[in-house]
């Protein structure tokens, strides 16, 4: 959840500099990234809560520059997340009138370093595994 605050901000940042390059290298390849990342980290039992948050933020924040993206997976996003019930704010039905995900909580910095902390052990034991 952090990581997903910490993504949006400088998606949203970059979006208002006009930095279109920094919206794909972090709105979808970081955040590509984080989901798998996730999705290894629970052992292929995540929670439904995040995983919609994740799936509407990302197309959200592309929608204004791949809206052919965001257009398909709004056929699929929408009546997901209508008939889910784990989501607990309200959906529209286009993407285009969802609201601009904006960060729930400040970013902590440290759970940012414990993150990488983690990625980079993780890359450690792959590299040792991989010599021996």
């Amino acid at each position: 959840d952090n990581e997903l605050n910490r993504i949006t901000a400088i998606v949203d940042k970059a979006y208002h500099d006009l930095k279109y390059k920094l919206v794909i290298k972090h709105g979808l390849n970081e955040l590509s990234s984080l989901k798998e990342a996730y999705l290894i980290a629970t052992g292929g039992n995540p929670n439904p809560v995040i995983l919609f948050r994740y799936l509407k933020t990302l197309l959200v924040l592309l929608n204004p520059i791949i809206p052919t993206s965001a257009n398909t997976g709004q056929h699929v996003l929408v009546p997901a997340l209508k008939a889910s019930q784990n989501v607990t704010e309200p959906i529209t039905e286009l993407l285009l009138d969802q609201k601009w995900p904006y960060t729930q909580a400040s970013e902590e910095l440290r759970l940012t370093q414990l993150l990488n902390y983690l990625h980079d052990i993780k890359s450690a034991i792959r590299l040792s595994q991989a010599k021996a």
